[in-house]
């Protein structure tokens, strides 16, 4: 039975190892049965750059980050949902990582990981990740020529689909990232 947990972050910048999470939203889906979802708001560490364009596109006043959820209690929540449904002591039980731009986000989560004290991100989740902007990439092959950029937005429109909410949330693209994986699981 496969164990998909699609996920969605939101940083201070573009790099794992200098910038920080802000947000961490995901839906785990276990057997084709979405079970729950997630949508943590971590504070960023005292040592994460922020970079003021980032925080633009998220909509996050620099001021709005003292208000945030301290990390390390975010960390024991996330671990905590994900040991509902998976050993972390079973190798063979684990789950897919699955994102739009997929290695962005399991690299920033692996970072807030170590930066939590914890080395053991890959107990959780298989490798590689699965990558759902890559596999629009095979279906809009034709398309994409034409098409102005291969962001979510972008992408979820070229194939029908209409985005509920705002975009550069994490909870509203992981919602529409697993739309998108399913919509290509379909050609």
């Amino acid at each position: 039975m496969n164990k998909l947990c699609f996920i969605d972050t939101e940083t201070t910048g573009t790099d794992p190892k200098k910038h920080g999470l802000i947000q961490l939203a995901g839906i785990i889906v276990v057997g084709g049965s979405e079970l729950e979802s997630f949508d943590f708001r971590p504070a960023p560490f005292e040592s994460d750059v922020i970079d003021d364009s980032a925080l633009a596109v998220n909509g996050v006043a620099r001021d709005g980050l003292a208000k945030l959820e301290k990390p390390s209690i975010v960390h024991d929540a996330f671990q905590t949902i994900l040991g509902g449904h998976v050993d972390k002591f079973e190798k063979r039980d684990k789950f897919f990582f699955v994102g739009y731009n997929a290695s962005f986000d399991m690299d920033f989560v692996r970072a807030f990981f170590v930066k939590c004290g914890n080395v053991y991100f890959g107990s959780w989740f298989f490798f590689p990740p699965i990558d759902v902007m890559n596999l629009a990439a095979v279906r809009l092959m034709d398309e994409r020529p034409m098409m102005l950029n291969f962001k979510l937005g972008t992408v979820a429109d070229a194939l029908g689909l209409k985005t509920e909410g705002a975009l550069h949330d994490a909870l509203t693209d992981v919602r529409l990232t697993k739309e998108l994986f399913y919509k290509l699981r379909e050609f």
